[in-house]
């Protein structure tokens, strides 16, 4: 408790740090991290610890003993166990890595931002200020909390699990200071690739805020650096964005987590060139398009790109992406992130050319799936009118306008997202 305790204050507390401070750190833990010592520690809680130990706790405290000190541990391992961090090695390796974390974003600050892992611009120099000694540090000690959490991944795969959110929000920090340390010291190791690959792939870990977060941001400043790495892990990214499901479809999780991603995606794109951007917008519009009939030519051309705008192989621009083997509500998801995650890259590149262009090429898309699609339109169409000029607003309420009239498009349900959009517009 004193251990978890005093890196809880020196999070709160700590102000500023140098490198030197990094490496002497790394030095301190790393003892603290052993894993047969973690072992221990764990063994001698789950000795004390039964089913009903909260039941028990509970029970102290009405009927509290006469030994004050006692009493004032039982009150924190019940702050503790509400929290639902129960102690152990779990919540030890967190707050220790969460330690280093912080202080490594002191030690490297960004200029008129908070301490944090953003921004990714300037990544590989704002972080190189460590030295190679501290960034080897970083990376093995990274590595081993990573294997230590996957060597736990059957028993944590149980929502049930007190350790499961602990293990995860470690997996996240252990990430962070992985892209640290792979990043800034040119690190050659596939491994980390692998992890960020193995969490993309998972919708459960992808649905826990930390971890993808994390995993995210790692892609984009792997890829922004300039990586060998980078062609690949961008159309995983866009192909994540295209075909996320969250495991909960009600809380609102699928949205935010694509519209985080459309974000990275777009800064991405933009660190190698425009013609980037483009192709790949256009591989997203290119998904929304009804499924041909069994007999129809499948080698029909899709959308492509104003010879004005820039000049692209089709092989670039064409979506790789099949819909033929989802079922109606897949498909119905797959096309909602689509036109989400379009917006939030137009908004996030605030481009008035691109914006234009995909003003122009999400209204031909009105009519031609379905009502489904047609709603997702408009209120893709209004989070773009929030960065747009007059000219190309007007052109967003004449589309609204049309959708509303168009016999192919008219409905009830369109007409009130459509009312919907120009109150979220205004």
């Amino acid at each position: 408790m004193s251990l978890v305790g005093t890196t809880e204050a020196t999070i709160a507390t700590l102000s500023a740090a140098t490198p030197e401070f990094v490496l002497r750190l790394v030095d301190s833990i790393q003892p603290l991290l052993d894993s047969q010592l973690l072992i221990k520690i764990e063994s001698v809680i789950s000795s004390s610890n039964t089913n009903d130990s909260a039941k028990k706790v509970s029970s102290a405290l009405r009927n509290p003993s006469p030994d004050t000190e006692l009493n004032y541990l039982l009150r924190i391992h019940r702050r503790y166990i509400l929290n639902n961090e129960p102690l152990g090695a779990f919540i030890i390796q967190r707050q220790l890595l969460r330690l280093l974390e912080t202080v490594c974003y002191l030690a490297c600050p960004s200029d008129g931002v908070d301490p944090g892992f953003l921004p990714l611009k300037g990544f590989r120099a704002r972080f190189s200020l460590l030295g190679p000694q501290t960034l080897n540090a970083i990376a093995h000690l990274s590595q081993t909390q990573l294997e230590s959490v996957e060597s736990s991944a059957d028993f944590l795969k149980f929502n049930t699990s007190p350790h499961q959110e602990l293990s995860l929000d470690l997996k996240a920090t252990s990430i962070r200071l992985a892209c640290v340390a792979y990043v800034a010291g040119k690190e050659e190791s596939h491994s980390f690739i692998a992890v960020l690959e193995s969490v993309l792939g998972d919708s459960a870990q992808m649905s826990h805020d930390q971890l993808s977060s994390a995993c995210l941001d790692a892609i984009a400043a792997i890829s922004m650096s300039g990586h060998e790495h980078n062609s690949e892990l961008t159309r995983q990214l866009r192909d994540f964005i295209v075909n996320f499901q969250a495991l909960d479809y009600h809380n609102g999780t699928t949205s935010s987590r694509v519209c985080f991603a459309a974000k990275r995606l777009a800064w991405c794109l933009s660190a190698v060139s425009p013609d980037r951007v483009v192709s790949t917008l256009y591989s997203l519009v290119n998904v929304l398009a009804p499924l041909p009939p069994p007999t129809a030519d499948r080698s029909v051309i899709s959308l492509r790109p104003r010879t004005a705008l820039t000049n692209l192989d089709q092989n670039t621009v064409s979506s790789s992406i099949s819909l033929t083997l989802k079922t109606d509500d897949q498909r119905q998801q797959i096309y909602s992130n689509v036109i989400e995650a379009i917006s939030e890259m137009v908004v996030e590149l605030a481009d008035e050319k691109v914006a234009e262009l995909m003003i122009s090429l999400l209204g031909q898309k009105f009519g031609r799936v379905n009502n489904g699609v047609d709603k997702s339109l408009v209120w893709g169409l209004a989070k773009i009118s929030s960065i747009v000029k007059e000219k190309d607003f007007r052109q967003i309420l004449k589309l609204h306008a049309k959708a509303r009239a168009d016999p192919t498009t008219a409905s009830p349900g369109i007409t009130e997202t459509v009312q919907s959009h120009l109150i979220y517009g205004c």
